[in-house]
């Protein structure tokens, strides 16, 4: 945990409350359970509801979905974000959105009805996996005080991530938002001889390589059903690595940030331990910037780690 004196940012002050009133809730439906249960044992009026099933329903891109007048990209619905993910740059073809704003106007759930903790393939996929190591967003991302629910990757290459690298030279923002209900899986291929030491994996960017634009993260929140599954490398809970490349020095912040969800690491590429592998609840290894680049404030780490390896509540190896 990374805290510093001064007043509680609000995050903080409402993840506590979350904890409080869950227990609170937890009590009062035990006993209200317990009540409505024993009156209708005496009248013998004893009924077992049918469970109800949920279908998930298929989105497709919205291919009007765009820029406003004043130039910034609203996200109001699944459809929306969906078409926003595929006009991302890949692999150097479309918009890395550097300069520009994007903005989420509602909770968004990819997948109603499906449960991370399941770790199972929902119907709607943020991206394929092999995307990820291609995908570059430099711009601002604004919750807008909304939360992004229900998404789930897999990769079987070296990175991964939501927005995948960030390469701007301009300051970018991701601000004001949760996000719940998330698995992301990281597996290595067998015959994949490529990059055995480096395998960057974080929920929100895998690589931060910028020596000019600060990246910062504030008024972020991710909960408990988040679940980051890899086998080893660097894997962050919210980035992968920073990468100092022909003198490259990032820039990081994290400001009024929570992660309480879990990662796991076997460490393990094939039979081989992999001593390289570094796991924190923010930034998965920073060994290759000046860590004075790199700050926390008033941050909070409430999360599980399980991983062989460097381990840390702010960063895993610096």
């Amino acid at each position: 945990m990374c805290m510093r004196s001064g007043k509680i940012p609000f995050i903080i002050k409402k993840f506590i409350l979350e904890r409080k009133n869950i227990m609170k809730k937890r009590f009062a439906i035990k006993g209200f359970s317990f009540v409505l249960v024993l009156a209708m044992l005496i009248v013998g009026m004893v009924v077992v509801p049918a469970a109800a099933e949920t279908t998930t329903p298929t989105y497709a891109p919205d291919e009007t979905w765009g820029a406003d007048e004043d130039g910034v990209y609203r996200i109001y619905d699944a459809p929306d974000l969906l078409k926003f993910l595929s006009t991302v740059k890949l692999w150097g073809d479309g918009d890395a959105y550097e300069g520009k704003t994007v903005m989420l106007m509602a909770d968004i759930d990819l997948n109603p009805g499906w449960d991370a903790s399941s770790k199972t393939k929902p119907v709607n996929l943020w991206t394929e996996g092999w995307k990820c190591s291609g995908i570059q967003f430099d711009g601002s991302f604004d919750g807008n005080g909304h939360t992004l629910r229900g998404i789930y990757v897999e990769s079987d290459s070296y990175r991964l991530s939501l927005f995948g690298e960030f390469k701007g030279s301009k300051p970018a923002v991701l601000k004001n938002l949760r996000v719940e209900n998330v698995y992301l899986k990281a597996f290595e291929k067998k015959d994949n001889d490529n990059n055995k030491s480096y395998h960057g994996v974080g929920l929100f960017y895998h690589t931060v390589n910028s020596n000019t634009a600060t990246l910062s993260f504030e008024n972020v929140y991710v909960a408990e059903d988040v679940y980051i599954d890899a086998t080893f490398g660097q894997i962050g809970g919210f980035v992968g690595r920073t990468w100092n490349q022909k003198n490259i020095n990032p820039t990081l912040i994290f400001r009024d940030c929570v992660f309480a969800g879990t990662i796991n690491s076997t460490g393990m590429r094939g039979e081989t331990l992999m001593v390289t592998t570094s796991v924190g609840g923010f930034l998965g290894s920073d060994r290759d910037i000046d860590v004075t680049n790199v700050t926390y404030e008033r941050c909070v780490f409430a999360g599980t780690i399980n991983a062989k390896g460097a381990a840390g509540g702010k960063v895993g190896k610096g």
